[in-house]
C-alpha cells in the first residue's frame, strides 16, 4: 500500500521514480535475471560441465581441499557450487569456519588445502592447521601478489597503535579484534593490549561475556568502526529491552549490566581524511591571506589548484577503518529501499554504515530483517523461504542483500535447493523469491558533478576502483549508492586456481609466492594469542593477561 501509494502521489506531481534495483527471480523451474547487472551474476549460476569435472578430477587425485569465502566471483562459485557435489572436501562459508573446514579436510586425508579468500584467511587457515598439528599440510592462496583488505590494513597503521597505546593506559582493557586482520597485526596488538580475536558472528557475545567475566573491564573494539558503531547502537537498544529479553541474549546481563557497560565499550573511529582536511583548511588559510596582501597571482593559482584537487579528493575519501564494499552502502541506496522496498525482507551486514544498519534493525524488530555475518544473512533467508512452504500458498518474497554480491550463488543454491525439496513438491503453491541487489545503475562518473568526465579511476583509501561505465559491465559501482564487489576478493580467479591444482605438489617450488605465511602463535614476548572459537567463556589465561597486565618484566609504557 506504502508503494501504491507513493507511486500515485509521484504521477500527480510529475516526478519520477526511482529505477529498480537489479535483481534475480528464483523459482522452482529456474532463474530469472531482471537487468543486466542481474544477468552477469546469472551467467554463472549454471557452469560449463568440463570445467567442473576437470577441476573435480584434480581434487581427487591429488587430495585438494577448498576453503572459500562467500564473496568469490560469481564464475568461481559457480564451479565450486557444482563440484561439491562430486567432492565433498569443498567449503563455502564465512570466515569464522572456513579454518575450522580446513582442519577437517586435513583429518580426511586432503594433502593440500587451497585458499580463496584475502590473506588474513589464508594466514589464519595455516595458522590453526599447524595448532592441530597438520604442518605438513599446504595451504596455497591464489595470487602470487598480495591480496589485501581495508579493514586489515586498518589496523596495521600508526594510528590504530595510537588506538590501543591509549587502550594500554586504561586498565583493565580488553582488545577484541576483528578477524579481518592479519596475525602480525594480532600480535603486535596484543604486546600493548589483551586481545582476543572475533568475527561478526560471535562479536556481540564475545563482548557481552567479557564484561560478565571480568569486573570493570574496560573493551576497545577494532578495526572496522562502522561495526564498533553499530554494536554500541545495538545495546542502546538492549537498554530499552526488560531482563527476561537480555537474559536471552546473555544470561548474565540485564538492562543495569548494560547500562554500566556503554561508558567502557570503545570502538576505534580514526578518520582517514582527517589529515587531508588540515591541509583544506591550510591551503584555505593561506588561499586567503596571499588575496589579502596582494602577494603574488601565481603563488594564488597554484594555491587554488590544490584546494579544488583537495576539494575533490574529499569526495573520494572514507573512513579508515571501513570495508570498501560495505562503506558504499550509503545514503542514496536507504532513500531507495525506503522508496521501493519498504515491504521487503532487508538483510546487512554488521560491517554497513549507520543508516543502512538502522533500516536493517527497524526491519528486524518487525521480523522482516536480519543484521549479522554472512553466514546469518545466509540462514536468516532459508529461514523465511522455509516458512513459506510450510504455508503452502503463493507467495513473492523479496529480499534486499545488505552485503558483498558474491553471496548470492551460495543462496541461489540454498534456495533452489528448499524449493526443490520432497518437502515442498507435494504442495500445489508457487514461491518466488527475490534477490534484490541495492547497486546504483550509475556509473561513478555520473555521481559526483565535481568529477572529471575523463576519470578513469577512482582511489578509495588505498584501494583503486576503476570507474565502470554502467551496471552492463557487471560492476555496478557508485560512490554514493552501493558497490557491488570486493576488488580483493575477485582476485581469487578460476584461472589461478585451477593453475595451482595443475602444479601440486609443488615438486618445482613454482608455487613459493602462493604458499599461505605461517607466524607463530605467540607474541614475541611470548604472550599466546587468543581466538574466540565459539567458547561460552574468555580463556582463563586471557583474563589473567588483562587483571595482571604488567606481567613478563613489562610496563604499560614501554
Amino acid at each position: 500500500m506504502q508503494k501504491r501509494t507513493k507511486l500515485l502521489v509521484a504521477e500527480r506531481e510529475g516526478k519520477a521514480l526511482f529505477e529498480p534495483f537489479p535483481s534475480l527471480v528464483v523459482t522452482k523451474d529456474g532463474v530469472q535475471a531482471k537487468g543486466s547487472y542481474a544477468e552477469a551474476q546469472a551467467r554463472y549460476l549454471f557452469p560449463d560441465e568440463s570445467k567442473v569435472e576437470e577441476l573435480v578430477n584434480m581434487l581427487k587425485e591429488k587430495k585438494i581441499g577448498i576453503a572459500a569465502h562467500f564473496y568469490m566471483d560469481p564464475e568461481v562459485q559457480g564451479v565450486l557450487t557444482a563440484a561439491q557435489k562430486y567432492w565433498p572436501h569443498i567449503h563455502i562459508s564465512d570466515s569464522l569456519v572456513m579454518a575450522d573446514t580446513a582442519v577437517k579436510m586435513a583429518k580426511a586425508g586432503c594433502q593440500f588445502i587451497t585458499v580463496l579468500g584475502v590473506d588474513f584467511m589464508s594466514e589464519n587457515v595455516r595458522a590453526i592447521l599447524d595448532q592441530a598439528g597438520f604442518q605438513n599440510v599446504g595451504v596455497y592462496r591464489m595470487s602470487d601478489e598480495r591480496i589485501g583488505c581495508s579493514l586489515a590494513d586498518a589496523a596495521a597503521t600508526p594510528a590504530y597503535m595510537n588506538y590501543l597505546e591509549a587502550a594500554s593506559s586504561s586498565p583493565p582493557s580488553l582488545h577484541v579484534v576483528y578477524i579481518n586482520t592479519s596475525l602480525e597485526t594480532k600480535a603486535y596488538a596484543h604486546e600493548l593490549v589483551p586481545t582476543i580475536t572475533c568475527t561478526s558472528s560471535n562479536v556481540v557475545q564475545t563482548i557481552l561475556q567479557a564484561f560478565a567475566q571480568i569486573p570493570d573491564l574496560n573493551i576497545w573494539y577494532g578495526p572496522d568502526s562502522y561495526m564498533g558503531a553499530n554494536i554500541a547502537k545495538i545495546f542502546q537498544q538492549m537498554t530499552l529491552m526488560s531482563d527476561e529479553e537480555i537474559a536471552e541474549i546473555h544470561p548474565k546481563h540485564n538492562r543495569d549490566s548494560i547500562r554500566s557497560l556503554l561508558s567502557r565499550l570503545h570502538y576505534y573511529q580514526f578518520n582517514a581524511s582527517m589529515e587531508a582536511w588540515l591541509c583544506v583548511y591550510l591551503v584555505t588559510d593561506l588561499l586567503l591571506y596571499s588575496e589579502s596582501q596582494n602577494i603574488s597571482p601565481g603563488y594564488q593559482v597554484i594555491l587554488r589548484a590544490a584546494f579544488f584537487y583537495l576539494s575533490d579528493l574529499m569526495t573520494f575519501s572514507h573512513q579508515d577503518g571501513t570495508c570498501v564494499v560495505h562503506h558504499l552502502f550509503g545514503h542514496e541506496v536507504v532513500e531507495k529501499i525506503n522508496e521501493m522496498y519498504c515491504d521487503a525482507f532487508l538483510t546487512a551486514h554488521l560491517e554497513v554504515p549507520g543508516e543502512m544498519f538502522s533500516l536493517a534493525m527497524e526491519a528486524k524488530k518487525r521480523g522482516m530483517g536480519v543484521v549479522g555475518s554472512t553466514q546469518n544473512i545466509l540462514d536468516f533467508i532459508k529461514h523465511r523461504v522455509q516458512e513459506a512452504l510450510d504455508r503452502d500458498v503463493n507467495d513473492h518474497l523479496q529480499f534486499v542483500l545488505g552485503t558483498e554480491t558474491g553471496m548470492v550463488t551460495s543462496i541461489v543454491a540454498a534456495v533452489r535447493n528448499l524449493l526443490g525439496s520432497e518437502n515442498s513438491s507435494s504442495g500445489e503453491a508457487k514461491i518466488n523469491v527475490e534477490i534484490v541487489f541495492p547497486v546504483s545503475s550509475d556509473s561513478m562518473t555520473r555521481t559526483s558533478t565535481s568529477s572529471s568526465p575523463s576519470l578513469k579511476s577512482v582511489n578509495l583509501g588505498d584501494v583503486i576502483l576503476p570507474v565502470i561505465p554502467g551496471v552492463a559491465s557487471g560492476e555496478g559501482c557508485s560512490i554514493h549508492g552501493g558497490c557491488a564487489s570486493c576488488p580483493y576478493m575477485k582476485m581469487n580467479s578460476l584461472t589461478s586456481l585451477l593453475k595451482i591444482c595443475h602444479q601440486l605438489p609443488d615438486e618445482n617450488n613454482n608455487l613459493k609466492a602462493y604458499e599461505a605465511e605461517r607466524f607463530k602463535l605467540q607474541t614475541p614476548l611470548g604472550k599466546s594469542i587468543a581466538g574466540c572459537r565459539g567458547k561460552k567463556e574468555l580463556p582463563e589465561k586471557l583474563v589473567n593477561q588483562v587483571l595482571h597486565p604488567y606481567g613478563n618484566g613489562r610496563s604499560m609504557s614501554s
